[in-house]
């Protein structure tokens, strides 16, 4: 599939997920490498920081769910950590199929493939969040991604 076909295909995604913008879900799929001046390499992916945005929300969504459960600090800690799993994020988005959605900006060589499922879905996570907040974020989460 061509970048353009890609990009098509993610905003529908973005109106299946109900944004009013699909900027930053195309954003969250962008493999492309930053070239870092400081170390004067390539750095991150693009879409690192919605990841790290992400990686928050999904950690938040999970402790607001436990803390509405009643259950008490260590219960909590238990269910944060068996659902915030890197490979329990990558099935997620392995099921979802989106890895077949990245793409990069520029041709790179094969040193940047990218191969972090579970980053790709903080990713999703972090936009859907700039666009629609905690709240319906985490009714997004509940119905579409079952962490």
């Amino acid at each position: 599939m061509n970048k353009e076909d890609k990009i098509e295909k993610i905003k529908l995604l973005a109106r299946n997920f109900g944004l009013n913008n699909d900027e930053h879900l195309i954003e969250a799929f962008d493999v492309t490498k930053i070239y870092n001046r400081a170390t004067n390499s390539k750095g991150a992916y693009a879409n690192s920081a919605l990841a790290t945005l992400g990686d928050a929300v999904i950690k938040l969504h999970i402790v607001n769910t436990a803390f509405k459960c009643n259950l008490d600090s260590g219960g909590i800690s238990r269910i944060r950590s068996e659902c915030e799993k890197n490979d329990k994020l990558a099935w997620v988005c392995k099921i979802k199929d989106y890895p077949q959605l990245l793409y990069c900006e520029k041709k790179q060589s094969t040193d940047s493939i990218y191969d972090d499922p579970a980053s790709l879905l903080e990713a999703i996570v972090g936009a859907i969040f700039i666009d629609k907040g905690f709240s319906e974020t985490s009714k997004i989460l509940d119905a579409e991604i079952p962490i």
